[in-house]
């Protein structure tokens, strides 16, 4: 009767596991290849450049661009707004990591609720786990 029980609370904590482990892992990763200048500077640039503007309740520019480049003639980046408070907290391009980092974890946990709900528990449990087709590619 125990042992039925241990692997019930497993299985149903499994999902939230392996996405804190996730989110670790693309935190721990994306901030140390910030740290080591691995990152695409000019795009992360692009988008620290914006949320520091509105952080300073400006237009976002951004000099990466040109300028006098107003992103919003770009594109509307509607989380960039959602994104500045912690820039009010902490102004580091840091932050827009870790919020990737955040948002691709909860991904992960959307498609475990999914997969458990729609089916069976194996099948849950390998879709869960499995690389997109874009990790396994060689280029």
């Amino acid at each position: 009767m125990q042992t039925s029980s241990l692997k019930n609370n497993l299985w149903r904590w499994s999902g939230a596991i392996i996405t804190l482990l996730a989110f670790s892992a693309y935190c721990w990763l994306s901030v140390i290849r910030h740290v080591d200048f691995k990152t695409a500077g000019y795009d992360v640039g692009i988008f620290d450049q914006a949320i520091r503007h509105y952080a300073h309740f400006m237009p976002p520019y951004s000099p990466l661009k040109g300028i006098d480049f107003n992103l919003l003639g770009d594109h509307f980046h509607p989380i960039l707004i959602l994104i500045t408070p912690l820039y009010w907290i902490w102004d580091d391009p840091r932050v827009l990591l870790i919020v990737q980092s955040v948002l691709m974890a909860a991904s992960i946990w959307l498609v475990w609720v999914f997969a458990r709900r729609k089916l069976p528990g194996i099948l849950a449990c390998l879709l869960y786990t499995s690389p997109s087709p874009r990790d396994l590619s060689t280029s």
